[in-house]
């Protein structure tokens, strides 16, 4: 750590020369191009080797880091197939179950349907009358909360989708892959309806 303390500090105090020489930094002919290029070098060559100190330190943690990492990640795996499998069972058991539940409360609401309409008939009332007047017969849902002796588990209904057509799907929810664009434009392709293609000049430094 020590170590690093006087490596930065060595760092910041060329940072701060070269940052008063780049502040002084004007141009306005040839030869101040020429030395804006040296100054410009002499910046990326610095940078370039504090990335070089900092990877020298960093390198062994990450490789550590990323074993560790991938021995946990290893040992737990396992358990993450298991928690799926069982999620999905628990899932699959309560959904037959509401589908049964949900049989269930359509035939006894067929029945009462019947039911009021034979009453209709019999008491000489409108049918419309007597099923607005029916009472809806219900199932009782499960229960979202599960408790076992160790821990507890809460089930909730999600929206989610699945694109059936895309050809279907509005314009506003499709997305530019602007780097097969970028591949194609750098690959010579010069036009591409609705999009833009110029050039514009940048630096390199070598």
């Amino acid at each position: 750590m020590e170590q690093n303390d006087k490596k930065l500090e060595e760092i910041k105090k060329d940072t701060k020369a070269m940052t008063t020489k780049v502040s002084k930094m004007t141009i306005s002919n040839e030869k101040e191009v020429m030395q804006a290029t040296e100054l410009l070098s002499q910046v990326k060559a610095r940078a370039k080797r504090i990335e070089e100190i900092r990877l020298n330190y960093t390198k062994p943690l990450n490789e550590t880091l990323k074993k560790i990492n991938a021995d946990f990640k290893g040992a737990l795996k396992p358990y993450d197939e298991m928690e799926a499998q069982i999620k999905r069972a628990i899932i699959n058991y309560r959904a037959e179950i509401e589908k049964k539940r949900r049989e269930e409360e359509m035939r006894l609401q067929e029945e009462a349907r019947k039911k009021a309409i034979e009453e209709a008939k019999k008491n000489k009332i409108s049918q419309k009358k007597a099923l607005e007047n029916m009472v809806v017969p219900t199932v009782e849902k499960q229960e979202t909360t599960i408790q076992s002796k160790s821990g507890m588990v809460k089930t909730r209904m999600v929206t989610k989708f699945k694109v059936v057509d895309l050809n279907k799907v509005p314009k506003k929810y499709w997305v530019i892959d602007e780097s097969l664009i970028r591949a194609d434009v750098r690959s010579g392709l010069m036009k591409i309806d609705g999009v833009e293609i110029y050039q514009e000049e940048e630096l390199s430094v070598y």
